[in-house]
């Protein structure tokens, strides 16, 4: 699914999917996942240029707040037929549900690449061509064996002291497929431009 949502949405119940691995790629805006397991309740905020991995049998939700208003890419691969995945011959489509099962990381940054593979994926799947749909599977095979070379995201770097930069990086994240200039970030974190910058950079 290609979700734009405008508005905030109500959030889902706990729940779990058997033998499906279950990905949300964000291209703008925020989305809150809980997930229960040994450690208690758990939660990940997933920005813009990130993609978040939930694995068979995890329960999760969005949370009981209604979820703020986004743009991702969210499908779930099902894994009961490990010989048959996304038309790959029997020994590739084994390989490809044990590198998505051995992920080391479930939250990661997306490249500007990346995503571009993601749009051409999905938007090769509205055709009615077989040919794009092909085409379509082989791009989304492509992005899947790839997710293991993706960096982790780190949002210890964003727990910024500075509120009035932490209303800049807010706007970046809401933003990131609009153009964004320094002279607006500056005007939302009430610094200079000078100042902003040093600030930023900081």
């Amino acid at each position: 699914a290609h979700q734009n949502i405008t508005s905030s949405i109500s959030a889902d119940p706990f729940h779990y999917h058997s033998e499906i691995i279950e990905i949300h790629c964000m291209i703008k805006g925020e989305r809150i996942v809980y997930l229960e397991g040994d450690e208690g309740l758990t939660r990940h905020i997933i920005y813009g240029n990130e993609a978040f991995i939930t694995f068979p049998y995890e329960i999760h939700q969005n949370g009981d707040a209604s979820q703020s208003p986004c743009e991702f890419y969210a499908f779930q691969i099902n894994l009961r037929d490990r010989d048959n995945l996304l038309c790959l011959d029997k020994e590739y489509s084994n390989h490809l549900c044990d590198q998505l099962l051995s992920l080391k990381h479930r939250h990661l940054s997306l490249s500007s690449t990346e995503i571009a593979l993601l749009r051409r994926a999905f938007n090769l799947f509205s055709s009615k061509e077989e040919h794009d749909m092909k085409t379509a599977v082989l791009t989304l095979s492509n992005f899947l064996y790839n997710l293991q070379y993706m960096n982790p995201v780190n949002h210890g770097t964003r727990d910024v002291s500075d509120e009035n930069i932490n209303r800049v990086l807010l706007y970046i994240s809401k933003n990131l497929s609009e153009p964004i200039f320094l002279d607006k970030l500056a005007e939302i974190s009430s610094y200079s431009l000078s100042r902003f910058k040093t600030k930023f950079k900081d």
